[in-house]
């Protein structure tokens, strides 16, 4: 995919649709910020999406600072009411990138420093996701399969988690320390809580 760079005009963007009957709407948007001017872009606009699905569904990507990457791709159940992710990046080089597939799934990547990187993906029903990372060398992989799932994920600095919720109402909160130790979290099943402070 060609990349949008924040300095240029809108333009539009065709998103692929998927065939099965229980997915119709598939949209996805990708903002590059190469230069230090402030990049806050409503990715609506970068979309075919008719408004009534605008209204349903919502991307935003704020980004200032130098040399971001951030992609959000979203994908809505038949008759679904849709999903919301909102990324905001300052600083240098940062890395996110958020799949949604289903209905009312929440995400939110917040990154401030320098050279952190943050890859969620949700799929399901109401599963909700917010990260925080500052500092730098910080890099987080999430996955969230199922419903109600719920995750709360602040890192200060040069920490690793990876982790994955499968199943519903399963909750991760996390406050890593800068250790340079990885994490690996994996649930499976249903109402379990991880929480580490």
């Amino acid at each position: 995919m060609t990349p949008l760079d924040a300095t240029q005009a809108p333009r539009a963007l065709t998103p692929a649709r998927s065939t099965a009957c229980c997915l119709v709407l598939a949209g996805v948007a990708w903002l590059q910020a190469s230069s230090p001017a402030a990049a806050a872009v409503d990715l609506a606009q970068y979309s075919d999406f008719g408004m009534a699905d605008v209204l349903l569904t919502a991307a935003t990507i704020r980004q200032s600072g130098n040399d971001h990457r951030a992609m959000i791709d979203q994908t809505a159940y038949t008759g679904a009411t849709g999903n919301i992710a909102q990324i905001e990046q300052t600083g240098a080089m940062h890395v996110a990138f958020v799949t949604q597939v289903g209905d009312l799934n929440r995400a939110r990547v917040v990154q401030s420093d320098s050279g952190n990187e943050a890859h969620v993906s949700q799929t399901g029903i109401g599963n909700s996701i917010d990260i925080w990372q500052s500092g730098t060398g910080n890099w987080l992989s999430a996955q969230q399969v199922g419903n109600g799932n719920v995750a709360n994920i602040v890192q200060p600095g040069d920490s690793r988690i990876s982790f994955s919720q499968i199943g519903n109402n399963n909750t991760v909160n996390l406050l890593q320390p800068s250790t340079a130790v990885p994490m690996f979290i994996a649930i499976t099943g249903n109402g379990m809580t991880v929480t580490q402070r």
